[in-house]
């Protein structure tokens, strides 16, 4: 089941984990919001925030692009303890990149929908942290192949077929 702790929040519109700036300033030593200046900011917490939706949303955004079986994807990142706990070492690992790079995906030139324009394949790769990818290409105990898995994930019929209906209740 999807939960909210002092690091992490599940985002049940968006069906994704957010990380918290309490985890920002205590795993990785960084004040967030004194951190960011973005110009025209009316609200620093409020761009810090911003920041770190950002950060969930390129690491899903390039999960759900590598994988195949989305839904399923989508229940065992929501569910799965260990893969709860990849994520949130792996958008961790996403925040540092955007402080360091700024936000590949906001790239102007590039068009991130269709991924068409100069460098194509190189901002392709380049928008999401080399960390995260390997981060994401370990084995989840529990089906063992990564979340990131290409093809339909080894759990049975009767298993995909009992996948609860999104729900808060369920994940």
């Amino acid at each position: 089941m999807a939960y909210n702790d002092t690091y992490m929040r599940y985002d049940y519109d968006a069906h994704r984990y957010v990380l918290t700036t309490e985890y920002v300033a205590q795993k990785l030593n960084i004040d967030l919001v004194a951190r960011i200046n973005p110009s025209g900011a009316i609200d620093r917490a409020q761009a810090a925030v911003l920041l770190l939706e950002r950060a969930s949303q390129n690491v899903y955004s390039w999960i759900y692009e590598c994988g195949g079986d989305n839904t399923v994807q989508e229940w065992i990142l929501g569910t799965d303890e260990q893969a709860r706990r990849i994520m949130m070492d792996a958008m961790g690992e996403q925040v540092l990149y955007i402080l360091a790079n700024g936000d590949l995906g906001l790239t102007a030139g590039v068009d991130g929908a269709t991924m068409s324009g100069v460098g194509q394949s190189l901002f392709a790769e380049a928008r999401v942290a080399p960390n995260v990818k390997a981060l994401l290409s370990r084995d989840l105990n529990a089906y063992g192949c990564p979340i990131v898995f290409l093809g339909r994930f080894p759990i049975t019929k009767s298993q995909r077929d009992r996948l609860p209906a999104y729900t808060e209740d369920n994940y």
